[in-house]
């Protein structure tokens, strides 16, 4: 069925069916990677300090050839990737954010106001939690303001401490924008005025989190399903076909490699080995890593 899809376009461009489909992949990895880079340039960050994570049914599939074109460490593969986001709804903190809009200049003159404002946003997002999940919760609360050099057309959100805004100490708050605007990117102007366009206020309490279980030791070779034809990096190669569910810790894999379970596939290309965590978590890197 899938070479039936594919085989008109092949014929209008005049390359093999297998030759089409690997375009199509490189173009979606193509926007993929424009999309990422520009965002880690953005932010000054260097992807090859960061690890991919990858979940979602699509997400262990496209992962390892995207993760090769940012030169990032690996790419992380957990136990379910399918539903990976089920898991953290389930697992995340109760949390609510509350936001007020100031737009005021960082002067003296706004000390009342930021005063007043932290104190009534605390009060909202307290209300709220007693309201929804009852009076004898624990809570953490933390403060944040979206702030600008005077001309700015855009804000950064900046974590505050609560006693400098009911302290109104108006040297700290600067002093944490030009942080966070030295660390975004890469410099800052301390005579320059700010302003504080809106305030935050994230109030968050404490779930219980389940117990991962830890996979058995692996005490022999992966059990190979079966193995398969598969054109990847413009050539064909003989690839193993492993289930997921017999993998044990401390297994190890070379690519190329398709890896399945029930909620998503992983393919390992050519050039790249996995190593199986004590939790079940697949960790892909280049073989020379």
């Amino acid at each position: 069925a899938a070479r039936a899809a594919w085989q008109p376009l092949a014929d209008a461009l005049t390359i093999s069916v297998e030759e089409t489909a690997e375009t199509a992949i490189q173009l979606a990895i193509s926007s993929m990677y424009s999309d990422t880079s520009g965002l880690l340039s953005r932010f000054g960050l260097d992807p090859r300090e960061f690890w991919f994570l990858a979940f979602g049914g699509a997400g262990p599939m496209m992962g390892c050839f995207l993760a090769r074109e940012l030169n990032m460490k690996g790419v992380i593969v957990p136990p379910t990737p399918g539903v990976l986001s089920a898991l953290g709804g389930l697992v995340a903190d109760i949390r609510n954010d509350f936001i007020r809009t100031l737009y005021g200049d960082l002067t003296p003159a706004l000390a009342d106001t930021l005063a007043s404002e932290a104190e009534a946003l605390q009060q909202r997002a307290c209300n709220w939690l007693t309201q929804e999940h009852g009076s004898d919760m624990p809570y953490s609360l933390q403060f944040s303001a979206d702030m600008r050099y005077h001309g700015q057309s855009f804000e950064i959100d900046v974590p505050l401490e609560a006693s400098w805004l009911t302290q109104a100490d108006f040297t700290a708050l600067h002093e944490a924008f030009d942080r966070q605007h030295q660390q975004l990117f890469g410099h800052s102007d301390p005579q320059a005025p700010v302003q504080l366009i809106n305030l935050r206020l994230v109030i968050a309490s404490p779930t219980p989190k389940p117990v991962i279980n830890r996979l058995a030791t692996a005490t022999e070779p992966v059990p190979v399903l079966k193995q398969t034809d598969a054109w990847i990096d413009g050539a064909w190669h003989q690839v193993d076909v492993v289930l997921r569910t017999v993998l044990l810790a401390g297994h190890q894999l070379r690519g190329p490699v398709i890896i399945a379970q029930n909620d998503c596939t992983t393919c390992v290309p050519p050039g790249m080995g996995v190593t199986v965590d004590s939790f079940g978590n697949l960790l892909i890197t280049a073989n020379e890593a």
